[in-house]
């Protein structure tokens, strides 16, 4: 930045700030390098497309969310920052913002956050070392127009083309400061003077200021034409006034002498009528009004936080969107914003022989006085303000008839009369006679000093006074009567009246120690209202007021209490339920609104529909504390006391933040490293990457800590979450595709309407991945497959090894065992008569034989593969049983419960069912003495049950020793993992159940 600040101290001293005293009560909010700026030296102001604002300063280049600043710095930045110091910004309609700095110029993508170095056409040698920028211009042909100390280059957005123009001899140096206008002409302020280039010529024509072609002509100084909304041409100066550009005479005229110092200028329309900012004057900072011709100045007062800081402003910027002034300056960056600090504030000087008791009691407008107040401060007496100069003037016992400087109450008759509650008398002043009377009707008593802490006039002009002890009178200017009131007080000896009103009944309500009291003064009558919950108790009462509606409403310590017309309750706001403090005075404005002070912030309650809206410090407040001293002046404002100053709001402008606020990310971390937010497609979340986090901002700059939010990850989050934070974090997400979805509200409540959405992927591992799933089932099926290939091979092989054992038994031994029995059946026949013995034993070879053939007919069947179906099982039963059955006389009977299809035993399966139904059934023939056996097999799923029944003698299973038989049975049984069980009885048959699971 140039070196500036000694000079401007140095004018400071040498100029009068009397012409422009014109008081204004505008609030600054302050930001800097507290608040998180790079720098306080900040030297110009950008907001982009996106909604951010950009402050280049002269350590870094910061984005401001309206919470936080995010600095660019040298060295700290993805791409190349030729510089921290920032002295130009401009963004073209590509979303690129063109960022001047000392050491040249550079581009900078808003999105991907990376700088870029623009290199201009090379200069001469001796001036290779002054590459600051000092401007950069957008024209409405695609231009941009950059200038340095020397050098005027014209480049191409699109092309990047650069053209070069030489400037004028600048002997001193300073900044080329570039403006485009409404027909796209360049004008140059260089050097103290202000001039036109053609660019077709060349040529610089001079307009105003110093020159080597007028050197006469004062050095301006200015940083740069502006041209408005309506392309009017303005010119501050610092020696000169203000210019404005007479196209008719192509000419700069001033239009006012009294801006001086003057430095940045931007045109403001937030009003409903366009005004100046200017930067400059000696106070630094100025409105110039040019339809009223009027000028307010901004001075610095170190009790107001909220005063101009009087640092020379280098920058202005006017958002017409949300109607917020930002201004650049030396000592960090201001902001004006109507809709952020909404109460207008005053703070009284705190004089020298100062008390501790300075309340603001009262603040009552003079309807005879144009721009007077009176202002009542217990403990420092009395102040006439003059709100258009700002100036005070005060009254205390020790310079006034005032007999004291405790003001409880102010109020004025239609005379112009101010009556003055005070401690020990009623006080007559009448400001434009300067005369003074005092009354002091109230009895003595020992110890009481009595205070009039309240007043209110009725519609016969009467004053009635609250006491701080003697309860409610009642005083008749006209005949300088008094009255007091007998209140019931239920036993009270001290009774303090806090507050007084009138219905449209013509009745006064008061309110204090002792309850509500409803008096009507025609009918001379008192009435103690019964407040509900709290009657026949001891409350105290702070305030009352009646609405347009003809409620009543009392402030109570721990209610505020609506009541209706006959005094009856019938609402109630609880503290710490529906009021955030105790209520402390009341007050309703014109829109029917009730204003409830409280101990911890002020209220609006809409009196239709009950709804609450609270005010803090952050809304410009004094004080989240307040007192009873509410009054409102004829134009409807409200004004509420504090410690040593008062608030004062226009309840018809106080109007609700509609501007929806922008939502955009302004930061992403994965497992904790920074990531680039993706101008498309998803955001990609690696396996090993288990936690993300997400920043974002809603673009509210109006109290941006009151902004609230919701988010919501589809495909995880149910419900939308809501948060004052503007941050979200997952962790340990499920692979898969999400949308994170994100919305805000402004301050006032107003949400965006569509959510702002961002994809996440989150890759699953390899081994979850489709093709890595696809392969592994590829390489399984095929291990199954050769698996189940392997045991088919296997199984053939076993079944051939058991069709050739099988045929090799019937081929060998069966023929082997046939050839036994018939030789012992020839020879039986030839020896029976000769060789007895000899027959017999050849019998029993030939029975033998045959039994042994015929269980090795049994056991060659088994071996076969042939015969591995359970139907074949089942066939072979029948086979085996039929002839022998027969030969008794025995009828055997099968109950076949479902079709086997092909259903396949192993073969000791196979076998071991054969020899237990072999079994049994020539057990049932030799032992049961029966006449009918029946055969139930069902098969269900895996599992197979044979039942075996007959209907002969039985047995009884306690009585009969078990022998071999069952034995074997049972055994047999427990070998193919079934389970066999016998049931009997005597002259009932027999049940053999064998049951297992075929394998």
């Amino acid at each position: 930045m140039l070196p500036l600040r000694p000079l401007f101290s140095i004018l400071l001293a040498f100029y009068s700030v009397g012409a422009l005293a014109q008081f204004d009560d505008l609030a600054f909010e302050h930001y800097t390098t507290d608040q998180g700026l790079s720098h306080d030296w900040v030297n110009c102001i950008l907001k982009d497309r996106q909604g951010f604002l950009w402050f280049g300063t002269e350590n870094g280049l910061n984005r401001f969310d309206g919470l936080r600043f995010r600095p660019f710095q040298t060295g700290k930045v993805d791409g190349t920052l030729p510089s921290s110091i920032i002295t130009a910004l401009a963004q073209d309609s590509s979303g690129t913002i063109w960022a001047g700095t000392d050491k040249g110029l550079c581009l900078f993508d808003p999105e991907r956050l990376q700088f870029s170095v623009f290199a201009l056409t090379a200069q001469p040698q001796k001036e290779a070392n002054d590459p600051r920028i000092y401007g950069i211009a957008l024209d409405r042909t695609g231009y941009a127009w950059v200038t340095t100390a020397h050098y005027i280059y014209k480049l191409h957005l699109r092309t990047r083309q650069v053209r070069v123009f030489r400037m004028l001899n600048n002997p001193t140096r300073a900044g080329v400061l570039p403006t485009v206008d409404h027909q796209n002409r360049l004008w140059l302020f260089f050097g103290g003077a202000v001039f036109r280039f053609d660019e077709q010529t060349g040529r610089y024509r001079h307009y105003i200021g110093r020159s080597e072609s007028s050197p006469k002509d004062p050095v301006l100084m200015s940083s740069a034409v502006y041209a408005d909304s309506k392309g009017q041409l303005w010119a501050p100066s610092w020696n000169a006034g203000l210019f404005r550009y007479d196209a008719a005479a192509d000419a700069f005229v001033v239009v006012d002498k009294r801006i001086d110092l003057g430095q940045s200028i931007t045109e403001d329309r937030s009003a409903g009528e366009s005004f100046l900012w200017i930067g400059g004057g000696m106070s630094s900072l100025a409105q110039y009004w040019p339809e009223r011709k009027q000028v307010v100045s901004f001075t610095y007062n170190p009790a107001e936080p909220f005063s101009h800081n009087e640092a020379k402003v280098t920058a202005i910027f006017s958002d017409p969107q949300t109607k917020i002034t930002w201004i650049a300056t030396e000592n960090g960056i201001e902001k004006y914003d109507p809709n952020s600090v909404r109460f207008k504030r005053k703070i009284l000087p705190l004089p020298a022989d100062h008390t501790q008791f300075n309340d603001v009691v009262a603040v009552t407008e003079d309807r005879f006085a144009p721009n007077s107040y009176w202002i009542g401060v217990w403990g420092n007496g009395l102040y006439r303000w003059n709100r258009e100069t700002d100036s005070l003037t005060r009254f205390t016992d020790r310079n006034s008839p005032l007999p004291t400087s405790e003001v409880f109450t102010i109020t004025q008759d239609d005379q112009g009369v101010l009556w003055l509650g005070l401690k020990g008398s009623l006080t007559r002043f009448d400001p434009r006679k300067n005369s003074w009377r005092h009354y002091r009707p109230f009895p003595a008593l020992p110890n009481v000093n009595h205070k009039i802490l309240y007043t209110y006039t009725d519609e016969r002009r009467h004053l009635w006074l609250g006491m701080n002890y003697a309860g409610l009178w009642e005083f008749d200017p006209a005949t300088g009567q008094f009255k007091q009131w007998p209140l019931p007080t239920d036993g009270l000896k001290r009774v303090v009246i806090n507050g007084i009103t009138q219905d449209a009944q013509h009745r006064i309500w008061a309110v204090g120690t002792a309850g509500l009291y409803c008096v009507d003064p025609v009918r001379g009558t008192v009435t103690k209202q019964a407040l509900g919950a709290h009657k026949n108790q001891e409350v105290v009462l702070n305030a009352v007021c009646v609405d347009r509606r003809q409620r009543i409403w009392v402030a109570g310590e721990d209610a505020l209490m609506v009541m209706n017309a006959d005094g009856q309750r019938i609402r109630q706001y609880r503290v710490n339920h529906e009021l955030q403090g105790r209520p402390t005075g009341l007050t309703v404005d014109r829109a029917g609104h009730i204003w409830v002070a409280t101990d911890n912030y002020l209220h609006r309650i809409d009196g239709n529909t009950g709804t609450i809206r609270h005010f803090d410090k952050s809304d410009g407040l004094l004080s989240n504390s307040f007192g009873p001293a509410f009054t409102q002046n004829r134009a409807g404002e409200i004004f509420l006391g504090t410690r040593l100053g008062f608030n004062y709001v226009d309840p018809a402008r106080l109007t609700t933040n509609q501007q929806i606020p922008g939502l955009a990310i302004t930061d992403i971390h994965i497992a904790n490293d920074r990531r680039t937010i993706p101008a498309t497609g998803n955001l990609v979340i690696q396996p090993d990457e288990n936690a993300v986090a997400v920043q974002f901002a809603a673009l509210n700059f109006s109290q941006p800590y009151r902004n609230q939010y919701k988010y919501r990850l589809v495909g995880f989050d149910k419900d939308w979450q809501t948060t004052d934070q503007p941050r979200v974090s997952y962790t340990n997400l499920s692979p898969g595709t999400y949308t994170l979805q994100l919305m805000a509200s402004n301050n006032d409540g107003v949400w965006n309407p569509k959510p702002l959405e961002l994809g996440i992927d989150v890759i699953p591992p390899v081994e979850q991945r489709w093709w890595f799933r696809g392969l592994l089932l590829l390489v399984l099926g095929g291990a199954v497959y050769g698996g189940v290939r392997y045991r088919q091979q296997q199984q053939d092989k076993i079944r051939r090894i058991r069709d050739r054992i099988a045929t090799d038994l019937h081929d060998d031994m069966g023929s082997t065992l046939s050839s036994i029995r018939i030789i012992s059946d020839v020879l039986q026949r030839q020896l029976t008569e000769s060789e007895p013995v000899a027959g017999a034993m050849l019998q029993k070879i030939s029975e033998n034989a045959t039994h042994l053939s015929e269980s090795m007919q049994d056991i060659i069947w088994s071996i076969k593969s042939d015969n591995d179906t359970l139907e074949d099982v089942v066939t072979r039963m029948m086979e085996f049983a039929v002839k022998p059955l027969e030969a008794r006389q025995i009828k055997l009977k099968t109950h076949i419960s479902a079709r086997f299809d092909g259903t396949r035993l192993n073969p000791d399966q196979r076998r071991t069912l054969f020899l237990i139904f072999k079994e049994v059934v020539n057990n049932a023939i030799k032992y049961a003495a029966c006449t009918q056996i029946d055969l139930l097999i069902s098969l269900t799923g895996p599992n197979l049950s044979m039942v075996i029944r007959d209907n002969g003698i039985g047995f009884d299973p306690a009585t009969v020793q078990p022998g071999n038989g069952l034995q074997n049975l049972q055994r047999r049984a427990q070998d193919m993992g079934g389970r066999l069980q016998v049931v009997s009885a005597p002259a009932k048959g027999t049940i053999v159940e064998l049951t297992f699971k075929i394998t």
